[in-house]
């Protein structure tokens, strides 16, 4: 099946396949597919003469030229660059705009779901069938939202103070608190803890705790990547 991408679709959509096996399943699977965010037709917009494409002066009257599709509507808004130089925030753009229209898309994932009904659900879609197959009842249009994970510098705060926890001695936990510092040249905890001209104790107590929480570093950030690539696709 070939499905041409025509301006219409712009800036997303989804597509949603199912079939029905006798009288009490539904297999079913959907797909979202972005599209390029690009203007509908062309425009053009310039000085309608040699003379008003020079530089003017303030308060000199100037004509535009506009050359568009045909019977295409036209806004235009003149700012002061000099606005911007204090703030850009609030800057039209085209991915604003739309950015604007893809939160009018009442679908929560970008495909499939956790079972077939899910499957519509997270389209956006409602299902109702004459033997009985439905999906729950939706009255928000807003997604539900996850539960938020808590920020991973908290997590590291704990993570330290149980390492910590596990020394006694005021000098020796020094030590650990100096191994779960992040070093900003990268060394290894092999190479920093050779830098180390005290006991062999506190040498050996930074390279456990160094590792402990370079382990922990480690693992949060494969977490992470995990994360995104999961939002992404």
């Amino acid at each position: 099946m070939s499905l041409p991408i025509t301006p219409d679709l712009i800036p997303s959509f989804r597509i949603v396949a199912y079939y029905q096996v006798g009288n009490s399943e539904i297999v079913a699977d959907s797909v979202w597919l972005d599209i390029k965010d690009t203007c509908m037709g062309t425009l053009v917009v310039k000085g309608a003469t040699n003379e008003d494409r020079r530089i003017h002066e303030p308060g000199t009257p100037m004509k535009l030229k506009l050359e568009g599709d045909h019977r295409a509507y036209v806004g235009l808004v003149a700012v002061d660059k000099g606005v911007y130089v204090l703030n850009k925030k609030h800057k039209i753009t085209q991915s604003k705009i739309w950015d604007s229209v893809e939160k009018s898309d009442i679908g929560c994932t970008a495909g499939s779901g956790k079972n077939n009904l899910g499957v519509f659900t997270d389209a956006g879609l409602a299902l109702e069938t004459s033997n009985r197959i439905s999906t729950a009842q939706r009255t928000d249009p807003e997604c539900p939202q996850p539960a938020k994970r808590r920020r991973r510098s908290v997590q590291l705060i704990e993570y330290k103070a149980i390492k910590t926890s596990d020394y006694q001695d005021r000098k020796v936990k020094k030590c650990c608190e100096d191994g779960m510092y992040e070093n900003p040249m990268g060394h290894s905890c092999e190479k920093r803890a050779g830098y180390i001209l005290d006991m062999d104790e506190c040498r050996k107590t930074f390279l456990d705790c160094c590792n402990y929480i370079k382990t922990i570093r480690d693992k949060m950030q494969r977490e992470l990547h995990l994360e995104l690539a999961r939002s992404k696709y």
